[in-house]
């Protein structure tokens, strides 16, 4: 209630999206997965403040960056790494700072925006390496390779595709050897 309190005295305007009933089951990082009675508490909490909220179909993530790109919402806050995946734009991410400090709050917490278009650019993936990447590196549905930070887990997708494209290349060039010698 906090950070919805100091987000709306910031004069932003929010869209909660929650998880439907056909969501994926995933991997919860540490938290454990919210209970029908939290959800219940705080959409009653949204109704008495004003807030608005829709309930996704499946999963809130897709739902989210489909209003991104109809131009419903400005940006995605998102704590789904997967946002890129969908190739969402704009994504608001809230770091925890000093998070077991009594009384903390968003005053306490980094916000960062990121331009995912940018940054995909930056790293060049594909589709197939942008899913690996997320993967190894750990993300909503899956846990990671012990030791694989999201840094190396790029890296080694960005090889992955380099790999994929010689292995490509090699087959089209072999591709005239081939005919000539049947």
């Amino acid at each position: 209630m906090y950070q919805i309190m100091n987000l709306l005295k910031s004069s932003i305007h929010l869209l909660f999206v929650f998880d439907g009933p056909d969501r994926y089951i995933r991997f919860e990082h540490a938290s454990k997965p919210s209970k029908p009675d939290s959800i219940r508490l705080l959409k009653d909490l949204l109704n008495h403040l004003g807030v608005p909220f829709h309930q996704a179909p499946a999963e809130a993530a897709p739902t989210c960056v489909k209003l991104h790109q109809l131009g419903i919402v400005d940006a995605v806050w998102t704590n789904h790494s997967v946002a890129l995946a969908w190739k969402c734009r704009d994504i608001v991410l809230f770091k925890e700072q000093n998070r077991h400090r009594r009384g903390a709050g968003i005053i306490d917490e980094v916000v960062n925006k990121h331009d995912a278009v940018a940054l995909l650019q930056q790293w060049d993936p594909d589709s197939s390496s942008l899913i690996l990447g997320l993967l190894l590196g750990g993300c909503e549905y899956a846990r990671g390779p012990p030791g694989i930070e999201h840094d190396v887990a790029l890296e080694i997708a960005q090889r992955a595709k380099q790999l994929a494209r010689t292995m490509w290349d090699i087959v089209k060039n072999d591709e005239g050897r081939l005919e000539r010698n049947k």
